[in-house]
């Protein structure tokens, strides 16, 4: 067997365990498995996707600092435009968005959605959504403007819908999206 194979099964049985826990109303215990998972292998392509699993389990537990280090530590790790880093770049901004950050959300939002349009096959309408929900009270410099608009015509293309978003609208055509988005898979 591969090296990246091994990685790749000692990944699925630590993840598959840890879910085990969790639908047993373990969280502690998911935690625990991942963070062996962490300890021993966090090197490997899976890694980020271990400590973004912790953090969503530590979220749940109400350890919010420690799922920001998590999520921090995971983006050191996935370095490249993958829809991993992608959704780790939404896990914080959310976590941000919920401690009342707002630069610092918009920060990691934007950061998604530049790794979406990078990564190339990532509909990005949630993140979006989310940054023109902020907008209604704190209007959004053109760059970032640019950035939504950019993302919600990739996100239309991928999802293959006949003509052009709007985007004098983005929070009703991000919602198009997602609605599109859940109808097709």
């Amino acid at each position: 067997m591969l090296e990246m194979e091994q990685a790749e099964e000692y990944w699925r049985a630590a993840e598959a365990r840890s879910f085990s826990r969790y639908l047993q109303r373990d969280i502690r215990g998911a935690i625990e498995v991942l963070g062996e998972y962490v300890e021993t292998d966090s090197s490997s392509p899976f890694g980020a996707r271990a400590l973004g699993n912790r953090a969503e389990f530590l979220l749940e537990i109400g350890k919010a600092s420690e799922a920001e280090r998590d999520l921090r530590r995971a983006l050191e790790l996935e370095g490249s435009p993958t829809y991993t880093r992608y959704t780790l770049e939404f896990a914080l901004g959310a976590l941000l968005e919920g401690e009342g950050a707002t630069d610092a959300t918009v920060e990691a939002y934007c950061k998604a959605l530049r790794t979406a349009l990078a990564e190339g096959n990532t509909v990005s309408a949630g993140v979006v959504l989310r940054l023109a929900r902020l907008a209604t009270n704190n209007p959004m410099p053109t760059e970032i403007q640019a950035i939504i608009g950019e993302s919600l015509k990739r996100s239309w293309g991928i999802l293959g819908i006949p003509g052009t978003p709007d985007l004098a609208t983005p929070e009703q055509t991000a919602e198009l999206l997602l609605r599109e988005a859940s109808r097709v898979r």
